[in-house]
């Protein structure tokens, strides 16, 4: 069916084609023939045309307007053949089957096909005598033949453009209907995705957000839709995390996946952010990493407890020494008990690492220092189970942004699950070096290996080897690294032990 968009078009083109040919031929008569027994014709129908304009302002009616302007040319040609009836004139006939064609129905053709020839044989017969000193009887049927010609091919000319024109509507429908159906299915989606969705043009500015979105972030659809986007947003395809803030000012953690939107002629035209919230899923994450900290603390507080006692045992010594003596107080007894005081105070200092929720600081961290100092903090436990420890660095590494605690976190609980996995003694060799722009932190020990259908679940939350274990260790050692844009690998064989490899990307600073 054929629009009434297509059927306006048609009617304004069709009467400015009449109009164009009127005022030519107008011009033709009174410039260039000046003939004056056309003058009246021409000014009576200038009038009729222009009131006839003014009235189809007033009557849409689609068949009105056919019939009446068919029969508005005809009276025109008709007046001209009655005024001269001139060969010419007669070929001007054909004018209305042309003009017929344009509306695309046989109806019209065939009926305005038959009054021209009709129209034809009248005006040759009734004016013979004045054409036929250069006309003969012939030539009337050959000129008749030749408008049933015009008839015949105008005729089959409509039936392939309709077949064209139902051809393409077929197919208009078809995508109508599936963009609808699209459309359909992303109002839907759009509408009940329980994930905020904004949509944002490339100038910032927020274009459509969905019930999610403003339940979320508390605004409501006028404050947003149309001003600035009040977020940071990425130009490129990704997922990301940030911090917002909300209408009433309570920070929300989410994350947010951009997507940019192109044009058929590729260019970009809007991005598209779905955003979740992840607040309460990152309290779970610091719940469990918390869970595991004080696991690992139950797990040492054995060693700790006797790396504590030894200092204790020492400054007990000297104070029932100075209590019997008390006139002897000896500065290199005072020294040693500050020493094993100091010693005392950094022991449990790393031992509350474990235990107390620790707030997030980024910084550079020297990854040696740091090292060095988590192999000494296991230096107890290597002595009561026989277990050595080889470190092996050559020269400096560069800095590393990131959490100082949560870094040491990594390394306590690599390397007790290495002090876990050798209950009969042997050696853990760690290995640090720079490789390109990254720190390369190789753990080696010498337990009894991970076969290798269990190698692919020890990153698995709850999935665990030991007896006591509770299988977050690993779980909350990879989410750190990945916070910290690095990567961990395990690799083990059955009877020669385990090796992970972590490595963090350099902070591109001076290298301490």
């Amino acid at each position: 069916m054929e629009r009434i968009e297509d059927q306006v078009l048609r009617k304004k083109l069709f009467l400015q084609s009449m109009w164009i040919i009127f005022i030519l031929d107008a011009l033709f008569i009174l410039f260039i023939e000046r003939s004056l027994k056309y003058y009246p014709i021409v000014m009576v129908f200038a009038g009729i045309f222009l009131g006839y304009t003014l009235i189809l302002r007033f009557i849409k009616k689609d068949s009105f307007f056919v019939w009446s302007s068919l029969a508005l040319i005809y009276s025109y040609l008709f007046a001209l053949n009655y005024t001269d009836p001139y060969i010419v004139n007669f070929i001007f006939l054909l004018f209305p089957v042309i003009f017929s064609a344009v509306f695309q129905k046989m109806t019209y053709l065939f009926i305005t096909g038959a009054i021209t020839i009709c129209s034809q044989f009248y005006f040759f017969l009734s004016n013979y005598e004045i054409i036929s000193t250069s006309f003969e009887r012939i030539d009337v049927m050959y000129y008749v033949f030749f408008a049933v010609i015009i008839v015949v091919i105008l005729s089959y000319y409509i039936r392939f453009i309709n077949f064209l024109w139902t051809k393409v509507q077929l197919q208009n429908d078809l995508i109508s209907s599936n963009l609808r159906t699209t459309e359909a299915k992303f109002d839907l989606i759009f509408s009940q995705s329980h994930d905020a969705i904004a949509i944002i043009g490339p100038d910032q500015t927020v274009r459509a957000v969905n019930p999610a979105f403003l339940n979320l972030y508390g605004w409501s659809e006028g404050e947003v839709v149309g001003s600035i986007y009040p977020y940071q947003t990425g130009s490129e395809s990704g997922v990301t995390s940030r911090r917002d803030r909300t209408k009433s000012g309570s920070a929300v953690e989410v994350e947010v996946t951009t997507t940019p939107l192109f044009s058929h002629a590729n260019e970009l035209i809007a991005f598209c952010e779905m955003i979740r919230d992840v607040t309460d899923k990152k309290a779970d994450e610091l719940a469990l990493f918390q869970q595991e900290k004080l696991n690992v603390a139950g797990q040492m507080a054995a060693g700790v407890a006797h790396e504590i006692r030894n200092p204790l045992t020492v400054i007990q010594g000297f104070l029932q020494m100075m209590d019997e003596k008390k006139e002897i107080i000896d500065p290199h007894y005072t020294k040693i008990m500050l020493e094993e005081l100091k010693r005392m105070n950094s022991i449990v200092s790393e031992f509350l690492i474990l235990s107390k929720p620790q707030a997030v600081h980024e910084k550079e961290i020297n990854m040696r220092v740091l090292i060095d100092s988590m192999i000494r903090f296991f230096s107890t436990e290597s002595a009561l189970r026989n277990i050595g420890i080889e470190f092996k660095c050559k020269g400096e590494l560069p800095a590393v942004q990131g959490d100082e605690n949560q870094l040491k976190q990594v390394l306590i609980n690599l390397l007790k699950n290495a002090f876990d996995a050798m209950s009969k003694g042997g050696k853990i060799i760690v290995d640090a070096q720079a490789e390109n722009d990254i720190v390369k932190i190789t753990i080696t020990d010498q337990g009894p290996g991970i076969p290798a259908d269990l190698i692919s679940q020890v990153t698995k939350p709850f999935f665990t080897t030991k007896e006591k274990g509770t299988g977050l260790g690993l779980v909350i050692t990879e989410k750190i690294i990945r916070q910290h844009n690095g990567n961990i690998t395990i690799t083990s064989q059955i009877g020669e032990g385990t090796t992970v490899i972590v490595t963090f990307p350099v902070s591109h600073s001076l290298i301490r």
